[in-house]
């Protein structure tokens, strides 16, 4: 029987692998590396990287355009984020999941998850967070047609971006106002 030790030792570069080919593009190498390590976070015990390996195989999922699967993975990653109080981690998966409506062009679902990710920011004090909750629902505003309502929270996203000090934000909130 395998340690702990030798288990994350071994969960967390096969995370690691999969992160690589996601960046790369390869998603379903990386996606094979994040339930491999899916796979030993659990017999680990690692809640947390059992979490992080359903979100990454989320995103994965995401980049491919497989959105139902990718729903599934970044829904079970946030019961597992709840589960274990981690409300940064909860805000990303509400984020994402939102993303996914977005995509699948189902906007009120898209303004309703994007809306609570914002709240977990706002109270969590994550400024770059809520810079781009507030961004993802100027989005959902344009697609709507309310480009007064998506005017404002782009506007909102640009002056935490500037105050922040992140140019490329910046040009970002720029380039959608």
């Amino acid at each position: 029987k395998k340690a702990l030790g030798d288990r994350l030792g071994e969960a967390i570069p096969l995370h690691s692998m999969g992160v690589v080919y996601n960046n790369l593009g390869n998603y379903r190498k990386a996606i094979s590396f994040f339930e491999k390590s899916r796979i030993v976070f659990e017999k680990a015990g690692d809640r947390r990287g059992v979490a992080s390996s359903l979100n990454s195989l989320g995103l994965a999922f995401d980049n491919l355009g497989d959105y139902v699967k990718a729903l599934d993975f970044y829904e079970r990653s946030l019961i597992r984020v709840e589960e274990i109080g981690d409300r940064q981690d909860a805000a990303n998966a509400l984020n994402n999941i939102g993303g996914v409506h977005y995509s699948l062009a189902e906007y009120k679902k898209a303004l309703e998850f994007y809306g609570r990710s914002l709240v977990l920011r706002e109270s969590l004090g994550d400024r770059h967070g809520v810079a781009v909750s507030f961004n993802n629902l100027g989005a959902v505003h344009q697609a709507l047609g309310d480009y007064g309502k998506a005017l404002t929270f782009y506007e909102k996203s640009l002056a935490i971006k500037s105050a922040l000090g992140d140019r490329v934000g910046t040009m970002e909130s720029f380039n959608n106002i």
